[in-house]
């Protein structure tokens, strides 16, 4: 499921994108070109995009797939992790194996993630771009009607998530203004469902499907992962142990 959006620096850890509800990483386009000057940034798709039999069981199902594909790609820490819509959901569960496996997660950011509880139900907008069926053809129809199919499945799996499980990792939020539901309550769930405050939390002036490109947003994460480069890094406690 991996993608690579955009290649960076060689010496600091990769940054990697989880997708939202639509399954693909496409959103995230505008942000790995601001990030590619000084981290390689890659994406991780829902596999189900290119192969229609597929279908992930759950969250945590999905979580676990993920971090295998990630350990993969970058064996050792430290792990820096971003997602968008329901990604910060994804982002949240994978931290967790990650940390479970001795692991080091440095950053989590969510980008006005789902948190389960907090405002309304978003309706069902999609996350992807529109394809004109009239202009491509019958197989970008098919090709349109597969991702409303990953997305149906993708809420279908974030509407079963219930429940934040206890987390200490560094986790930055920024919240759309704009979204269609009143997410005001998210950062105090959150915070009371993981156990720990958050780095940042920050409102922008943005909506939900415009966040993601929104410059003043992509310049505060990009800051937030300037300051987390300029500490000392801390290896994997399992590294650590035999270093």
């Amino acid at each position: 499921p991996l993608i690579r959006l955009s290649g960076g620096a060689s010496d600091k850890p990769p940054v990697f994108c989880v997708h939202p509800v639509s399954g693909t990483v496409v959103g995230y386009y505008a942000l790995a070109r601001r990030l590619s000057a000084q981290w390689d940034v890659w994406g991780i798709q829902n596999r189900q995009v290119l192969d229609g039999q597929w279908r992930d069981s759950s969250i945590e199902q999905m979580a676990r797939d993920y971090v295998k594909a990630l350990l993969e790609q970058q064996p050792s820490g430290p792990y820096r992790l971003i997602g968008w819509s329901m990604g910060g959901t994804m982002v949240l569960e994978m931290a967790r194996l990650l940390t479970r496996l001795g692991k080091r997660v440095e950053f989590v950011g969510l980008i006005d993630g789902y948190v389960p509880g907090a405002g309304q139900p978003r309706p069902a907008v999609p996350e992807t771009p529109v394809l004109d069926a009239e202009d491509e053809g019958l197989e970008a129809d098919a090709h349109w009607q597969q991702l409303l199919g990953v997305e149906r499945h993708m809420r279908q799996l974030a509407n079963q998530c219930r429940q934040i499980h206890a987390l200490s990792v560094p986790v930055y939020a920024w919240w759309a203004e704009g979204s269609p539901e009143n997410n005001d309550n998210a950062p105090a769930l959150l915070e009371q469902g993981m156990g720990v405050r958050l780095q940042v939390s920050a409102w922008i002036d943005a909506d939900h499907l415009s966040i993601v490109r929104d410059q003043p947003f992509i310049t505060q994460l990009a800051e937030a992962l300037a300051q987390v480069n300029e500490r000392p890094h801390s290896y994997d406690s399992q590294e650590h142990e035999h270093a």
